[in-house]
Order: C-alpha cells, then structure tokens, then sequence
C-alpha cells in the first residue's frame, strides 16, 4: 500500500550531503556544513503521537507528554497544520541499526533514512514535493482487527519511495 506523502527541505547548523548553492542543490557524498547544508523530510497526515517527529511551517519538534497525560507539541508555539515526519536525511533523528538487530521499527524514536537514489533525484531535479511512500499491515495486538499500517523498509533502514507523477498518471488518466 502506498500514501502519498509531501518532501520539506529546511535549511541546517549540521552537516549534511544537500547544499544550496548559488540557488541551486547539490548532493556531495562528503557531508559538510559550511556550504548552505540542508535536509530533507518525508511527511505525512498521519496522528502524530507521543514521541513523534513533526514539522509545522519549517519548524520541527517532538511531541512530549505533559504533566497531565496529555499531549501537547510546544505550549509556546501555535501550531495550524502540523505534519508527521516518518522519514529524513538529518542523521539526529535516524536508525542506524540495520533491521535485523533491532527489536521494533520504533527504536528509540528514530525515524528511518532516505535512501541516497532518492536524495540525488531531488537535488538534480532541484526538489520533488511528493512522494508515494510503501506502507505494510504488520500483527498488532492493540489493534481493533489486530493489524496496523507500518512503514515498510529496506534492510538498511531507508523507506521505499516511489514517484508521485507515475502513480497520479496511472490513476486519473
């Protein structure tokens, strides 16, 4: 199963392999921080839950629980349309173990990477806004019909991303 899920750049302090340059992006495999760095998020409409990475109008933060077991995003901020991010290139928020050794896809609030195919495609087409991401059904015991909707992933850790453009084409033309 496939959601169609929107691509953010926002700019960054960190290294990372995207820079600006010029008005241009390059992708380099050596990751610096003195040209423009930037990186790349993959968002959804899911519910952002407790724990979950999420961007609203190019700010990004994770939501925490407060006092009164509820949840709240940022009690200084207001947030109009917040996104789910279930993917990104910035190497703070990613697994960086293979799936095999971890326990649950979840780990750690980690989020899973973008694969580098995808991270050149963008910076040589100078952005893409959307993407089809793979999802799975995986056995889930609180679940009302005991099964949930799941990122599916490569043993690397990278989602699976497809074309938007194709995918609209096959369905609407």
């Amino acid at each position: 199963m496939n959601k169609l899920c929107k691509v953010v750049m926002l700019s960054t302090e960190k290294e990372s392999n995207i820079w600006k340059r010029g008005g241009k992006l390059e992708y380099n495999s050596s990751a610096s921080k003195k040209i423009n760095p930037q990186h790349l998020y993959i968002t959804s409409d899911d519910e952002i839950k407790e724990g979950d990475w999420f961007i609203n109008v190019h700010y990004l933060d994770k939501r925490a629980p407060e006092a009164s077991g509820r949840y709240a995003m940022n009690k200084n901020a207001v947030f109009l349309n917040p996104k789910k991010v279930v993917a990104t290139t910035d190497s703070d928020l990613t697994m960086d173990t293979p799936i095999d050794d971890r326990v649950d896809v979840l780990y750690d609030n980690k989020l899973p990477q973008i694969p580098e195919s995808f991270i050149k495609a963008y910076c040589k087409a100078g952005g893409i806004h959307e993407v089809l991401v793979e999802y799975t059904m995986v056995p889930a015991d609180r679940a009302p019909d005991g099964w949930s909707i799941s990122l599916k992933l490569r043993e690397d850790s990278t989602i699976i991303i497809h074309q938007a453009i194709d995918w609209i084409k096959e369905n609407f033309h």
